[in-house]
């Protein structure tokens, strides 16, 4: 008789919250991933959060699904090419799923996080603000750097730095950011090629006009109600499209912690497979 895998819910459809699920998904874990009903992510080729307003989202050679319900995603998710994408207003608790891992990867930078501890026998964290053994038990490292993929069971995770990391010599230059709570609007796509100071959308009457020139990374979906500071778009200066889809470096090494942190807690053979890379 063959057991059922573990169960991993992981809150987020974001580029890394797909990246730790494509990683799960190799490693037989056969994940489901939370997303509220408007998502905010701007790297829509590089994430399965666009399958909430699509229905299906296609990422390294996986299909996120949206899910309406729980029993729908638990049906889906033992289906080899499909990673669930159940849709809640609140992801904590983790949708009364009774998963055996949860991973949380909003990376909400700034935020304190919930406590989290209690929702599965491994509950783990992503990025900034985390504290081991009291938010999760175990933290994954977000920033770039050396400890970029670092898993900690004790201390805290490192600080939201606030810095970009720079590519083609920009940094902060390459996103733009509401001014205000409003509605976005955008004629344009990921991938389409902007120019220095061309209008790339609009929070309802205010204009966003690019900073460089390039492609479009990120972008927020079209007529999402967005708070101020929100990030919206995102540039890519070199202009290189194969950057702008499948799943990042960072995420990948996020990803990859993810697994070792499994692996270091005895749910994941060592010889399991390792996250994808792209």
């Amino acid at each position: 008789m063959t057991s059922v895998p573990p169960l991993a819910a992981i809150k987020s459809a974001s580029d890394v919250g797909s990246a730790v699920g494509c990683a799960l998904k190799r490693a037989g874990w056969h994940p489901i991933l939370l997303e509220g009903p408007s998502p905010g992510v701007t790297r829509r080729l590089m994430a399965f959060a666009p399958s909430v307003w699509e229905g299906r989202a296609e990422l390294a050679g996986l299909t996120g699904v949206r899910c309406e319900t729980a029993a729908q995603a638990l049906a889906l998710r033992l289906d080899p090419g499909l990673l669930p994408v159940l849709v809640v207003e609140r992801m904590d608790p983790a949708a009364h799923l009774a998963p055996d891992v949860v991973v949380d990867a909003r990376m909400r930078k700034r935020q304190e996080p919930p406590i989290q501890i209690g929702e599965a026998p491994l509950a783990l964290g992503i990025g900034p603000g985390f504290a081991c053994g009291r938010h999760v038990h175990g933290v994954i490292e977000s920033n770039w750097g050396a400890q970029l993929g670092r898993v900690l069971w004790s201390g805290r995770s490192q600080d939201y730095t606030g810095k970009h990391r720079e590519i083609g010599g920009f940094g902060r230059e390459r996103y733009l950011y509401a001014p205000d709570a409003g509605r976005f609007r955008t004629h344009h796509d990921v991938l389409d090629p902007v120019r220095q100071g061309e209008i790339v959308g609009w929070v309802d009457s205010a204009p966003l006009r690019a900073g460089i020139a390039g492609i479009l990374r990120g972008l927020a979906n079209d007529g999402l109600r967005v708070a101020a500071g929100a990030k919206l778009v995102e540039i890519d200066p070199i202009g290189d499209p194969a950057r702008c889809r499948g799943i990042g470096e960072r995420p990948a090494a996020i990803a990859e912690g993810v697994l070792a942190a499994l692996r270091e807690r005895g749910v994941m053979r060592t010889g399991d497979p390792a996250a994808p890379s792209g």
